[in-house]
């Protein structure tokens, strides 16, 4: 059974309840009447009544949805041979009429019998033409989707400098195949679902029997299935309803658009979700280490790679704590940092009109305007603007007096650090929670800055994702998994799969073939 017959196996497994299950009409008139009454009379639903095989006496017709299709399938696999095919009568009687077109008649590469109306209209909106035949109560599904699809790019998201270019399209298929390209394996399962009541989206589970844990494959299945919304108009929607902390400004979920680290997790035993209609394809469990990875890691030497990963890891500190540590010894512990700094900072202030808190605050939100104005504007522009634009307003204040060169130095700082993490969902993290920091640092000094720490690393021990404490492998702490964390060891010294995912086949290579490659 092709994917496709399966996604709507399951599409009609799962029907709502206004749906009807009628049979077929034997008459290819009424068959039509009801396709244009179902799809509403539709401009873009297009039917065609002709005879088949030459026989006076017999009709057939296609139905399918104009734009969805490839047309020179339809004339030359389906259409021309029933027309044009000469009917052998006796075997015809015998098998039925269906069956006989379908297996002798249609040259079509995909294609099967249908026993219910309902099946005929979700195959004729995915893109199918549907085949009625005088005398029949069943119909044929011809697979004939032809839709213009964007061609395979490089993620612009996720672009890196060595390593694989490709990236995920719009379209699912496209997708499951460039999966099954890295992966060779007959254990890689695709399980396909139906999600929403008018979209219809095809959602697509994937994982390694043999090597993901099958709990969360079982958690993934059940935690999609009671997900009731009309519909699904990217991956991101479903992220939300499946998430262990929709509300946590830190993602439980991974986002990627790139195959190579989507096969990467699946070779850990991790389950992938993919959605038709987006390139986003989400993956679970995730951790908060993987914030700070990128398939960038696994392509230079190893000692590079983990010198790259405590630089990202700083970053994120810095980007997070920064303007609140400031705030926090400008103004009420000015005892901390050594005199000459002590003395720098508050000379700048001499003539400043704003308090610190005012200024760094005004100054952040500016620099936040600069870099959403800079997303909305189109390629290398809107970078222009958010760079030349961050200048300008830098200098100017400073110039204007309106705040100190120090404070221009620390949310420079601060910003640039929110680049310097790999995963674009950290980048909105690393955005907004300095603003909490800043506040209560800012209400209750060093106290006020410590307990912002505490309640974020308590919050952090308290998220899981699908099982999974959000801190692994720090806390709880695992020697084995830590080669692949702050650090990332060789390649070779990473004999097992991680410790996190109960996996069945836990070595993934033999450690003699580091010695024979000597």
């Amino acid at each position: 059974m092709s994917l496709l017959d399966r996604l709507f196996k399951n599409n009609n497994q799962e029907k709502h309840p206004e749906e009807k299950n009628e049979k077929i009409d034997k008459s290819v008139d009424n068959n039509i009447k009801e396709v244009k009454k179902t799809l509403n009379e539709n401009f873009d639903v297009i039917t065609r009544k002709f005879s088949l095989g030459g026989k006076a006496d017999t009709y057939a017709a296609v139905a399918y949805i104009d734009g969805l299709v490839d047309k020179r399938i339809i004339n030359l696999n389906v259409i021309r041979p029933i027309m044009l095919k000469e009917v052998d009568e006796e075997k015809f009687n015998s098998v039925g009429a269906s069956k006989y077109v379908s297996q002798f008649m249609i040259t079509a590469n995909d294609v099967r019998e249908v026993d219910k109306f309902s099946e005929c209209i979700n195959y004729i909106l995915n893109g199918s033409t549907v085949v009625f035949i005088d005398g029949s109560d069943r119909a044929i599904m011809c697979e004939t989707r032809g839709w213009k699809e964007r061609s395979i790019d490089e993620p612009k998201n996720e672009a890196i400098a060595k390593g694989p270019h490709s990236g995920f399209t719009e379209t699912m298929l496209t997708n499951v195949t460039l999966l099954r390209r890295y992966i060779k394996d007959p254990n890689l399962h695709f399980e396909p679902l139906t999600i929403g009541r008018s979209s219809r989206t095809n959602v697509i589970i994937a994982f390694i029997d043999g090597i993901s844990d099958n709990k969360i494959v079982e958690e993934v299945k059940k935690r999609l299935k009671v997900i009731d919304i009309d519909a699904i108009v990217d991956s991101s929607y479903i992220a939300e309803f499946i998430s262990d902390a929709p509300l946590s400004p830190f993602a439980t979920i991974m986002t990627t658009e790139r195959p190579d680290k989507a096969v990467a997790n699946l070779l850990e035993g991790k389950v992938a979700i993919i959605v038709d209609g987006t390139p986003v394809v989400l993956i679970v469990p995730f951790l908060f280490m993987e914030f700070v990875q990128s398939p960038d890691d696994y392509y230079e030497n190893s000692i590079i790679s983990s010198g790259v990963r405590v630089l990202r890891i700083l970053a994120l500190f810095i980007a997070i704590f920064l303007p609140g540590f400031y705030i926090a010894v400008v103004t009420f512990n000015q005892e901390m940092p050594p005199t000459t700094l002590a003395l720098s900072i508050m000379s700048g202030r001499s003539f400043i009109p704003f308090s610190p808190f005012a200024e760094i605050l005004i100054l952040m939100i500016l620099i936040e305007i600069l870099r959403e104005a800079g997303i909305h504007f189109p390629g290398t522009i809107g970078q222009t603007i958010s760079i030349v634009g961050a200048l300008v307003v830098g200098q100017s204040a400073v110039s204007a007096g309106l705040v100190s060169p120090f404070v221009v130095i620390i949310v420079a700082a601060t910003t640039l650090a929110s680049y310097a993490v790999p995963s674009y969902t950290a980048s909105y993290m690393m955005r907004l929670l300095p603003y909490p920091v800043l506040i209560i640092s800012g209400l209750l000094g060093i106290y006020g800055f410590a307990w912002c720490v505490i309640m974020l690393l308590a919050h952090l021990a308290s998220l899981e994702s699908f099982g999974v404490p959000y801190l692994t492998p720090l806390a709880p702490f695992d020697l084995r998994d830590n080669k692949d964390s702050i650090l990332r060891l060789p390649r070779w010294t990473m004999l097992y799969r991680p410790n996190y995912i109960k996996s069945e086949n836990k070595k993934r290579m033999d450690i003699k073939q580091k010695g024979e490659g000597r």
